[in-house]
């Protein structure tokens, strides 16, 4: 009995100097992580990548129409998956055990989850949805953050072939689909340019699949109207040569003077860069003889992109993991490691799992069948190392705590008796600190006091900026958002006590229009007073304002100075000693919360569990135990804003 053999996929001719454009991508990417100031869009690479993706995807959708008559979306799928999913899987396990050594308690759930959203490519939607913007800050960001872009793609891949199917049915000539997906693109880059002019938040634009899918669609309609002739090659012209480099000298000044926060790259800019990556895909497909397919197709960037998916794949976990901290290295030298260490991997990666699978360089022999077997061992494999990263501590101790006393008893929090004269209302004002108490107390029945809160990661209620290595940070746009709506939250509410937590960013530098003030001096001073004094000017919608000093934490520094600063005590007494001498001044009630749980050093325990779950934000059981302790103080606070004595 015979079987019937599958036709074999359709393929492209393959074109050496598209490597060496995926090397450019890549190489904008890794260096733009190592170090943003190097090269501030070199983040543009991706959509390098993504406008090649559209465009040789559409390609191989065409190849087989017009060889077969019809499009296999299921062969398209199963081919996409043996080309991604191998190497993915790979990295997500090696993650998985290196969140496991060094992720720090409190990230340990969000890295899981991220894992697991990586695997089955909805990072993008977690990423735009959650708070990694805000940890970032903090210096502890996602080991997968840059699976985003993967996602986008992997959705593309999903559902575009459907769409290609249903778009001929409608039009017939490549010409008129070509249209319909001009149409589309001419949207996302309207929804894109929209979004950033009536304020949407910046990471929305980026990580959304909507917004980003015009640069895909570039790709696929250029594919579209030149359909074969793409391809073809011609005589060399010295004209398209000048032509194609100077389209690449585009791209490459893009990745020189743009950054994430320029207003042009959300409002068309991106689409001429795009355009401009275009220009250099189909010099480089044309496979036309001349110094731009040459040099770009020469040995070293062909091999580079060769490895680019692998390269992707592996250099941000490297970077992520491989810190000062968990490594003697810093500065150039551990740059240097981390390259080599990520190109090692990937070519490793690629060699060894991701060609074989693709029958390309079998080991041994041809592996191809191997990668169903492998996808279906290795993807519960990653779920469970997802799982014992979020419940599990860390294996390298340091990451819980770095200067508390093990030795000593823990924390006992003794709630003062206080009864007040009527129910009152209190509302939590801050960052994400109160908010970490709010979120774990909020379900709790309070019969004397009602609980609100106005908060935002990350955020200061004031305008006053930090600096970090050197540069202000600039607020993102829901900070500058929530910054002009909380005082009008704090008038609906009308609480009789606003609680306003004394940030973090006191204990940095700070700037305000351009003069920075360094800690310590008699004009970082003053700028603590204006923030206190901005917070007190706005919160007239409460009866009555108080504040709850700052704590003392123990995070993770990873020789990172602005976390040396968040850890160092004599800085935040300082900070304190301003606060309280200006509430005096005031006559502003103080929650001393650096008196409770400070006085003898810094504690992990509150009782019989930990006290914070980063060294930073308050765990759920820690967090009613510390809010039953101000309770009491908030209703005394209440009673006097009514002029009623305690």
């Amino acid at each position: 009995m015979t079987h019937p053999i599958a036709p074999p996929r359709a393929r492209l001719p393959y074109r050496p100097a598209l490597d060496g454009l995926r090397a450019v991508a890549i190489a904008g990417v890794l260096v733009f992580h190592l170090d943003e100031s190097l090269l501030p869009g070199g983040w543009l690479g991706v959509d390098l990548f993504f406008v090649l993706s559209g465009f040789l995807i559409t390609h191989l959708l065409m190849a087989e129409q017009d060889r077969w008559g019809r499009i296999s979306v299921v062969r398209f799928w199963g081919a996409r998956m043996r080309r991604l999913l191998p190497s993915l899987l790979t990295v997500l396990l090696a993650v998985a055990a290196a969140a496991w050594i060094w992720t720090v308690p409190g990230r340990r759930s969000a890295v899981a989850w991220d894992i697991v959203s990586s695997l089955f490519y909805v990072s993008n939607w977690r990423f735009m949805l959650g708070d990694e913007q805000y940890f970032d800050q903090l210096s502890l960001p996602s080991p997968v953050r840059h699976t985003w872009s993967l996602s986008i793609e992997e959705q593309f891949y999903i559902v575009f072939p459907l769409l290609l199917i249903a778009v001929g049915v409608i039009a017939r000539t490549r010409y008129r689909q070509a249209a319909v997906f001009v149409a589309l693109a001419v949207a996302s880059a309207g929804a894109m340019a929209y979004g950033y002019l009536h304020g949407a938040e910046i990471t929305d634009l980026y990580y959304s699949t909507f917004t980003r899918a015009f640069e895909l669609l570039i790709g696929v309609c250029a594919a579209l109207v030149l359909g074969r002739s793409a391809f073809a090659e011609r005589r060399a012209s010295p004209a398209r040569d000048v032509l194609a480099w100077g389209a690449l000298a585009a791209v490459v000044a893009a990745m020189l003077l743009l950054d994430s926060n320029s207003g042009v790259v959300f409002t068309g800019g991106l689409v001429v860069v795009c355009l401009a990556a275009l220009v250099t895909i189909l010099a480089a497909a044309g496979g036309r003889p001349g110094t731009f397919t040459t040099v770009l197709g020469s040995p070293v960037p062909r091999f580079i992109g060769l490895i680019s998916y692998p390269l992707y794949l592996w250099h941000w976990p490297i970077i992520v993991f491989l810190r000062p901290g968990t490594t003697a290295l810093d500065g150039v030298a551990l740059d240097l490691v981390r390259v080599g260490l990520a190109v090692l991997l990937a070519w490793l990666t690629y060699r060894f799992i991701e060609a074989p699978i693709r029958g390309r360089r079998p080991m041994i022999t041809s592996l191809r069948g191997v990668s169903r077997v492998v996808t279906v061992l290795a993807a519960p494999l990653v779920v469970a190392g997802a799982v014992v990263v979020a419940h599990s501590e860390p294996l390298d101790r340091g990451l819980v705590a770095q200067h508390s006393d093990s030795d000593a008893p823990p924390l006992v929090l003794t709630p003062e008796p206080y009864t007040a004269e009527a129910r009152r209302s209190a509302m939590l004002l801050g960052n994400s600190i109160p908010f970490s108490l709010y979120r774990n107390v909020a379900t709790h029945e309070f019969r004397q006091l009602s609980l609100s809160q106005s908060t935002h990661l990350g955020c200061d209620p004031f305008e006053l900026q930090k600096v970090v290595d050197g540069k202000p940070t600039e607020p993102t746009r829901s900070c500058l958002q929530w910054r002009e709506e909380w005082p009008e939250t704090v008038k609906a509410n009308r609480p009789d006590v606003l609680l306003f937590f004394v940030p973090q960013t006191f204990v940095s530098d700070l700037v305000r229009d351009g003069d920075v003030a360094e800690f310590g001096t008699v004009e970082h001073t003053e700028l603590i007073r204006d923030g206190l004094d901005q917070v007190a000017a706005r919160a007239t919608g409460a009866r009555s304002l108080a504040l709850s000093t700052l704590a003392c934490h123990d995070i993770p520094a990873f020789d990172i100075v602005e976390m040396q600063q968040l850890n160092d005590v004599d800085r935040v007494k300082q900070v304190n000693a301003v606060v309280t001498d200006w509430a005096r001044e005031n006559d502003v009630p103080v929650v001393d919360s650096f008196g409770a749980l400070c006085s003898d050093g810094y504690r992990p325990m509150l009782g019989d569990d930990p006290l914070y779950e980063d060294g930073l934000h308050f765990t759920t059981e820690s967090a009613p135990l510390v809010w039953a302790w101000m309770m009491p103080q908030v209703l005394r606070f209440a009673d006097a804003a009514h002029g009623e004595a305690p």
